[in-house]
């Protein structure tokens, strides 16, 4: 029950700050947001989703499309750090990316245990119980209008993942290049407070309920104020420019 408490005060919460808000052109419009891509190419997702991971498929759904914004800045901050950074260094920032897509990927596990109890409620809804058939196809009825959906903690899930790997590669550069996080964000201080120290977010996230909301929060105010301050553009990509 807790849990479910922490996940809808957190879908409030992001209805409020969603970053997505930005990229959509006419405010009347209700339908997905369309104007940004993630990283992989979803239309070979879609049609080749075996070669892909199932989270990947999940962030190229048009009803879950909300993650692609956290992995357009993952990676074009990724990008840009490799870009101007010594050989020598590259090794280890691969590294903390390459673990930050495998906790990612790792909730396919999860994504791939909801898509089976979908398949079981829908066998179930043709069953010759009657009152096993009512009880599914009721429940199915409400996952169709969107009144209750069991892939909502998915969402919160991968943005835990991206940030993470965001903050595993700022603990690096605060570490090893503080003057590339400086050159990247040219209000240096401002964007410290905005990150947490590793040692606080750890806490948070010895309660794994508290980590989710923790995350999401701390994602959605770093990415409204690289917006607002024109680090980023309204699809998440990062535009700042590096004097060598």
């Amino acid at each position: 029950m807790k849990h479910i408490l922490l996940i809808n005060i957190l879908c409030v919460y992001l209805l409020g700050v969603n970053f997505s808000v930005y990229c959509v052109e006419n405010e009347l419009r209700e339908d997905v947001v369309d104007c940004a891509e993630p990283s992989f190419d979803c239309a070979k997702v879609i049609s080749r989703a075996e070669e892909f991971s199932r989270v990947e498929s999940f962030m190229c759904d048009e009803f879950y499309n909300y993650n692609k914004f956290s992995d357009i800045f993952f990676t074009s901050y990724y990008n840009l750090i490799m870009k101007n950074i010594s050989k020598s260094e590259r090794l280890k920032v691969k590294a903390i990316a390459k673990e930050a897509m495998r906790k990612r990927d790792d909730i396919s596990h999860t994504i791939h245990e909801i898509d089976l109890y979908i398949e079981n409620l829908e066998k179930q809804a043709e069953s010759d119980d009657e009152e096993e058939a009512e009880e599914a196809d009721q429940t199915l009825r409400v996952y169709a209008r969107k009144l209750s959906d069991p892939y909502d903690g998915i969402t919160y899930q991968i943005e835990l993942a991206y940030m993470q790997g965001v903050l595993e590669l700022t603990w690096y550069l605060l570490k090893n290049n503080p003057e590339l996080f400086t050159k990247i964000f040219k209000y240096t201080e401002k964007y410290k407070s905005i990150f947490y120290t590793e040692k606080e977010f750890i806490n948070r996230l010895e309660n794994k309920n508290d980590g989710i909301v923790a995350s999401a929060e701390l994602f959605m105010s770093l990415l409204e104020n690289l917006y607002k301050d024109n680090l980023i553009d309204k699809t998440g990509k990062l535009i700042v420019k590096i004097d060598k």
